[in-house]
């Protein structure tokens, strides 16, 4: 008979979320419409302070870990971790700044539980990576979803990488403070082209110019 361990909660996990959606108009003057999902218990000077100042035991940084993301694109800035860790360190540079850390290609599951019951690590995604099931055995804090997830989705027809992690940046920049259709507008307007997966980032670094 298996024992049933106890789960806990974080104060960095969200209650509940928002979903909305916002329009926009991009360069090409094409018009979209994408999905936002805000957390009701948005992050604040106080969770920042706590991501800056509880450290490991042996006096280490925090890992910020992200489910979405793999290791190779947290070295190519292509996750909101980074923003994060940057932020952070900004506001409090005397202490170690968190290491953004992906979840993708994290293997054997149990890997992932280690990461997760390390007591300095914040689960910083909306949910458990791909093919991961929620809870595994011997696992006491499960990946619910974060305060600090990204709120501006990434989708075929909704946000690039580009746009939702310029909004992000803006996001943080406001205070953590729901943005306005202008502001929407004007993350997405700023936003670099960025390529949508690491294959396409590979190819092009690969690919002589003409």
């Amino acid at each position: 008979m298996s024992k049933r361990v106890r789960e806990e909660r974080s104060q960095f996990d969200a209650i509940g979320y928002e979903k909305l959606e916002v329009t926009f108009v991009r360069k090409d003057i094409t018009t979209v419409t994408a999905v936002v999902e805000y957390p009701n218990n948005a992050p604040d000077e106080q969770t920042d302070l706590e991501l800056a100042t509880n450290l490991a035991a042996d006096g280490s940084a925090r890992e910020l870990l992200c489910p979405g993301c793999s290791d190779q694109e947290i070295v190519l800035k292509r996750c909101h971790g980074c923003i994060i860790s940057d932020h952070i360190h900004s506001k409090f540079p005397g202490k170690p700044q968190a290491i953004p850390r992906g979840l993708q290609g994290v293997y054997p599951p149990n890997r992932i539980v280690g990461l997760l019951d390390s007591g300095a690590n914040i689960f910083i995604g909306r949910r458990a990576p791909r093919g991961v099931p929620t809870k595994s055995v011997g696992v006491q804090r499960t990946m619910h979803r974060s305060r600090y997830a990204n709120p501006f989705i990434i989708s075929k027809k909704g946000f690039t990488l580009g746009e939702s992690l310029s909004l992000y940046k803006l996001w943080i920049e406001q205070g953590y403070k729901r943005l306005s259709d202008a502001q929407i507008q004007s993350g997405v307007s700023s936003a670099l082209s960025m390529p949508e997966t690491v294959e396409e980032v590979v190819q092009m670094m690969t690919t002589p110019s003409k």
